[in-house]
């Protein structure tokens, strides 16, 4: 109880958003897969005082996962002896609902006592919602899920009260919950899409979560505009597992979108068929801003998950 408390003690002087300065090592979810937390440490490096470096960690440390107490009591001690170093932020599975479900509660009850999983339950009330890391060529946004339509600017999420249970819709709900719109598991893969499918898919602001049964879905061009309002160069992320440990969202369906739009604008240079039919394509879909037609040095969004062979099954790195 002690550590947890001096956690809340800890968390709760900190602001809804972190500003940082680079460098910094981001971490996805976790889910209590606790040795490989140990080994991750291990390679990267406990952080040195008056040395710049440190963590970022994006949520999601426990539930799923048979040592999510180890977790969070090994993160809760990092935080503790460097905290100026490790930063801890809150994922959509800190929260009662989530834990009483897919087993931390359990876990918490077996191993310690029902009372520690409710100052646990405290404990997750006080974890900041995001950060901006700033480094030598420009700004980073980190959170735990996305974009919320309710959010135009950093500000708006300092001013949030983040003590208590997420509701299952808003500006909290979505910083936890969104997901961006080119996701695997709702969205076709870019090379089976139309150039007016691409130009939807860029476009697009927010909608329905289908994925997930709450919050919302944000687009290239919400994330865009977002970032641009903001003076900030990317998302990053977590929230989904992704085969090669992260995946870069949006980047394919921007280069194919082009490459067709090109086609279709050569006309003689290109078999006329095909040139014909992404011309049509091309003006069926929506009119792109500026801002979303533009090459970028980075993709938009970018999500990381840092918790290998998920569950035991997934095989991801």
């Amino acid at each position: 109880m002690w550590l947890i408390d001096q956690g809340i003690r800890a968390l709760a002087r900190e602001p809804n958003v972190l500003r940082l300065d680079a460098p910094v090592r981001v971490v996805g979810d976790l889910h209590g897969q606790f040795f490989d937390l140990l080994s991750m440490v291990e390679m990267c490096g406990l952080p040195r005082e008056g040395e710049p470096g440190g963590f970022l960690f994006l949520g999601d440390y426990v539930d799923r996962g048979a040592y999510s107490c180890e977790v969070m009591l090994y993160l809760l001690s990092l935080k503790l002896a460097y905290p100026k170093h490790v930063h801890l932020l809150r994922g959509n599975h800190e929260c009662r609902s989530l834990t009483g479900h897919f087993g931390f509660k359990a876990e918490c009850k077996a191993k310690y006592g029902l009372p520690v999983y409710y100052r646990f339950l405290r404990l997750f009330e006080e974890l900041p919602l995001c950060a901006v890391v700033t480094s030598d060529v420009g700004r980073y946004l980190c959170a735990h899920g996305g974009l919320s339509p309710d959010l135009a600017s950093i500000e708006e999420v300092d001013a949030l009260q983040r003590r208590g249970e997420p509701p299952m819709s808003g500006p909290l709900c979505d910083l936890l919950w969104a997901d961006p719109a080119d996701d695997p598991g709702c969205c076709p893969p870019p090379g089976r899409m139309t150039t007016a499918e691409l130009g939807a898919l860029l476009g697009a602001q927010f909608a329905p979560n289908r994925l997930r049964g709450c919050s919302v879905s944000f687009g290239y061009a919400a994330a865009v505009e977002f970032l641009e309002r903001n003076d900030l160069l990317c998302l990053i992320r977590a929230h989904a597992v992704q085969e090669g440990g992260y995946y870069r969202h949006f980047e394919d369906a921007h280069q194919r979108h082009h490459q067709q739009c090109s086609t279709a604008e050569a006309g003689g240079a290109a078999d006329a068929a095909a040139a014909a039919e992404g011309e049509e394509a091309a003006a069926a879909a929506p009119p792109l801003s500026e801002a979303v037609l533009r090459s970028r040095s980075l993709p938009a969004v970018i999500t990381v998950f840092s918790a290998p062979n998920y569950c035991g099954r997934y095989g991801n790195k």
